[in-house]
């Protein structure tokens, strides 16, 4: 039989270290949690015994974090959701990028992702897969509970107002001082880089038959003025069902994700 070779033996002597050298200091929703990863989040959130208190802001920003790791593994998409595991993903996650860097590829964000901004990167894009997953394996919402969603939530699926806007613009020498303070009354002038901006806001409130100014230079005046402006309908029930439907899976997910927050000792689903 043959003899391992040295740097297999090397390797698992390693491994080896590596566990010696963080030992499990606590579980949370099932998930170990282990004196390296617990000294990590303490320096990136500024706080000590983060265990030991369980109410504080910081305290449930590390759960949350623990209690995804968890939901991820078990649903397949990670296979090791140890601190240490993400550390070296977070390794190969940036020698990809410096090889691509180096290939002239694309390389979508930076090339080198600190720990905080990785652990930020890889939690938001499994979590939109674990939503993705979840959503399909969930029952959908009834028709009642559609129709609920759509009665409290009509007007942000309402039609944008149909609106008349003419623009007008006034050279500065054709408007005296009274007839200027009676049609702009205490308006505040808009300066140049705001227009566009101001544009878009001016419509959202102006009405029918109002006259509004919209930039005010040094040679000349612009205003608005809208002739016409009509309510927008709302959407129909049927019009709107997948984001009433998604709208539901999120209700129903935030309190799935809450309820293992709040459950000091379960492990998840």
């Amino acid at each position: 039989m043959k003899k391992p070779c040295m740097a297999f033996a090397f390797l698992l002597i390693f491994a080896g270290l590596e566990l010696a050298a963080s030992p499990v200091v606590a579980f949370i929703g099932g998930e170990a949690v282990t004196r390296d990863e617990l000294q990590y989040w303490e320096k990136r959130l500024r706080v000590t015994d983060l265990v030991a208190h369980q109410n504080t802001a910081a305290s449930r920003q590390f759960r949350r974090h623990k209690v995804l790791m968890g939901l991820f593994r078990k649903h397949g998409l990670i296979e090791d959701a140890s601190h240490a595991s993400l550390l070296r993903q977070q390794r190969a996650e940036n020698g990809r990028r410096k090889r691509a860097k180096a290939d002239d590829r694309v390389v979508y964000g930076p090339v080198f992702l600190h720990t905080d901004a990785y652990l930020d990167y890889l939690t938001s894009r499994l979590e939109a897969e674990l939503m993705r997953v979840l959503q399909k394996q969930w029952p959908l919402p009834t028709e009642v509970e559609l129709r609920n969603l759509h009665e409290r939530y009509r007007v942000d699926f309402r039609k944008p107002d149909e609106l008349h806007i003419e623009v007008i613009t006034i050279a500065a020498n054709t408007i005296g001082i009274n007839h200027r303070q009676m049609i702009f009354g205490d308006m505040r002038p808009i300066s140049e880089g705001e227009t566009e901006e101001a544009f878009f806001q001016a419509v959202q409130v102006i009405k029918e038959g109002q006259l509004t100014v919209l930039e005010e230079a040094v040679d000349e005046t612009t205003l608005i003025y809208c002739s016409k402006r009509t309510g927008g309908e709302y959407r129909h029930l049927d019009d709107v069902r997948p984001q009433l439907s998604f709208m539901h899976f999120e209700q129903v997910y935030a309190a799935f994700l809450q309820g293992l927050l709040d459950d000091k000792t379960g492990s998840g689903a």
